[in-house]
């Protein structure tokens, strides 16, 4: 298995939303942060706006 890094462009990130709120779901939803479920909306909620800020970037770990 490779796995590439990659740099996203805005409408990029915007294919990942699912796969973004995902993660963090899996990361923050346990301690120490532990994250509810209306958090996790809120993030995923929040995350177009975000993804069209200027100065947004999102690398990514692919398999290639």
């Amino acid at each position: 298995m490779v796995v590439v890094i990659h740099s996203l462009t805005n409408q990029q990130a915007e294919a990942f939303q699912d796969q973004l709120v995902t993660i963090y779901r899996d990361a923050f939803s346990i301690s120490p942060y532990c994250k509810e479920e209306a958090e996790v909306v809120d993030f995923a909620q929040s995350l177009p706006r975000h993804v069209q800020e200027e100065g947004f970037r999102i690398v990514v770990a692919l398999e290639d």
